[in-house]
């Protein structure tokens, strides 16, 4: 996949811009608020449909403006696709694929795949556990829609049951409350083990090329691993629905109590080991970064091989806190992988970039591209 052209109006600071995309590595320079990261948040909107900062439509609406748009001239194989998304105050979103409509994220997800890291992705090393679900649970639902269709739907099983915990603790139980709690136990079992195998296969896959990878970012031959923890605590995985069963039911209790369900897929976590020590308390930050950058990548190589397409990269302000021997390794690995767009406020360097990089200034949301003469010094 890659992507030619993005055109942008009435999006953050950016009031109206069109930039062609010629090199696999595109790099964005400019001084904190110009709409470096906006220019990202609007190419990760209109390939997935959401903001990575998490953002909503009406954050997103520039000032004053009455809509916003983003659209994306992409080639796919041979083929040639534009997506669209748009947005106005008081209507519905419009998201369209070649002109047609698309009614849910879901077909975004299956046409485009998007690797993203930003600042706020360090939280993958030095975070909570609900952080490193939801980037992963996204990297699984772009990587498989099975995944994501469980995933929905394990969500909201969890979330019935936390209403009807909630109106037990009003009402009492009775009969009936009994058996729908059961009903919603065993949808959760179900759904929840198979949630548990694809985590539990993604990071066996990734194990190789994560440790790899950190290697060579960071020229150490220390070793790394994201181990997957359940909350489900068996380790025979033939055995995980009979021990999810049999936890629920000795937290019956708990739950009642708190009115919320204590065990399953929506608790589980990872754990990064840094010379296998936990790397939230013992990596440094050049180290943490590296680690999260590894992570996105592996998760990179992982979508490639499960999907047969080649992903995007969109990397905010990743040079932050490396030295410059870790970014300019950082950009010899990037440049390997597949189209990447990177924001940094550091001046680049053709010697930096390589010879297939193109470079862009952005001042107050205008793009401009960098005439090759202007990176070739230091």
């Amino acid at each position: 996949m890659r992507i030619e052209s993005i055109k942008v109006e009435n999006f953050r600071n950016i009031h109206s811009a069109e930039v062609l995309l010629p090199s696999r590595l595109n790099v964005f320079l400019g001084d904190n608020g110009a709409g470096k990261t906006s220019l990202l948040e609007a190419a990760h909107i209109v390939l997935t449909g959401r903001s990575q900062r998490r953002a909503t439509n009406e954050v997103m609406l520039r000032k004053g403006a009455d809509y916003f748009r983003v659209a994306a001239n992409l080639t796919l194989g041979k083929a040639s696709v534009v997506s669209e998304y748009g947005y106005s105050p008081g209507r519905q979103r419009s998201i369209k694929i070649n002109n047609n409509p698309v009614r849910g994220l879901s077909e975004l997800l299956n046409e485009f795949a998007v690797v993203s890291f930003a600042p706020e992705d360090l939280q993958l090393v030095t975070g909570t556990p609900a952080g490193r679900r939801r980037a992963i649970d996204f990297l699984l639902s772009t990587a498989s829609a099975g995944y994501l269709t469980r995933l929905t739907d394990y969500s909201r099983a969890i979330q019935q049951k936390n209403k009807l915990l909630k109106d037990l603790q009003k009402s009492g139980p009775h009969g009936s409350d009994r058996d729908q709690l059961h009903s919603f136990n065993a949808q959760i079992i179900e759904l929840g083990v198979e949630l548990m195998r694809a985590r539990s296969a993604y990071s066996r896959e990734i194990a190789s090329s994560l440790h790899d990878i950190y290697a060579e970012l960071s020229d150490e031959a220390e070793t790394v691993s994201a181990e997957y923890t359940p909350s489900v605590v068996e380790e025979d995985e033939s055995k995980w629905a009979e021990a999810f069963e049999r936890q629920i039911e000795e937290n019956e209790e708990k739950e009642r109590i708190l009115a919320v369900a204590v065990v399953g897929p929506h608790r589980d976590d990872w754990e990064l080991t840094l010379a296998n020590r936990p790397a939230r308390q013992h990596a440094s930050q050049g180290q943490a970064r590296s680690l999260a950058v590894a992570m996105k990548l592996a998760g990179f190589r992982y979508l490639e091989s499960m999907r047969g397409d080649t992903p995007v990269l969109l990397f905010d302000e990743i040079f932050g806190e490396l030295d410059p021997g870790r970014g300019k390794r950082l950009l010899k690995i990037v440049g390997k992988f597949a189209q990447a767009l990177i924001t940094s406020v550091q001046p680049a360097t053709i010697e930096q970039l390589g010879e297939d990089a193109s470079c862009f200034n952005i001042v107050e949301g205008a793009i401009e591209s960098v005439p090759e003469s202007d990176t070739r010094g230091h």
